[in-house]
């Protein structure tokens, strides 16, 4: 619509329920849950930027990970939830309990990231410390640019492990946690996803 010679934007903004159907509440924050991703399909026609983590805030297993745990386990917040042609504003907060995808952080404005947290559980290879990766995406600006800066850090939840907890660990043994509790993740260090995994990959910074 223009009027006066100025064009009208339109946008729509999710917000909870008022009390009636006229008058919605503009504070709070909405639940919602991911139903679908493309990342569901079976395609490699990704480009190289959308799978690699120094250059994407949320690859496609953690785009599969939000739709699995909002429709499964709990759905997410929403303080923010607006879209418009310039683009989409949000402000998502969801936690969950169980294995890997445990915690997701997003705010975005007009289309552009400006801080995205995804945490993820499992424990340190080779002696079974239960810890979470935290890959933290924010934006910076600096000498008047803007990019994306992502770090990964490794915190550690249990201060031992006692080898006799399961029917086939004969150890009569605790290993106690390093010290600091809180590591940069690093190539040197190895992260398990699963306990029952054997495999091992490398934390890349």
């Amino acid at each position: 619509m223009t009027r006066n010679g100025r064009t009208e934007l339109w946008h729509a903004r999710a917000v909870p329920r008022g009390p009636t159907a006229r008058r919605p509440k503009y504070q709070g924050s909405c639940r919602f849950a991911a139903i679908w991703t493309p990342d569901l399909l079976p395609t490699n026609d990704l480009p190289p930027w959308a799978t690699n983590r120094s250059m994407a805030s949320l690859l496609p297993a953690d785009r599969q990970g939000i739709v699995q745990k909002t429709t499964t386990e709990a759905p997410a917040k929403a303080s923010l939830l607006l879209v418009s042609p310039m683009g989409a504003s949000l402000d998502i907060d969801a936690h969950w309990t169980s294995e890997n995808l445990i915690g997701w952080r997003h705010q975005s404005y007009l289309g552009r990231d400006n801080y995205v947290r995804v945490e993820d559980a499992g424990y340190l290879f080779p002696f079974g410390f239960p810890a979470e990766v935290i890959t933290v995406t924010e934006r910076i600006i600096s000498d008047g640019e803007a990019f994306l800066r992502t770090q990964q850090f490794i915190v550690i939840r249990r201060s031992s492990v006692d080898y006799n907890a399961g029917p086939r660990r004969a150890q009569p043994a605790a290993l106690r946690r390093p010290q600091p509790a809180v590591h940069t993740a690093s190539r040197r260090r190895r992260w398990c996803p699963r306990r029952c995994s054997n495999r091992s990959t490398a934390a890349t910074s």
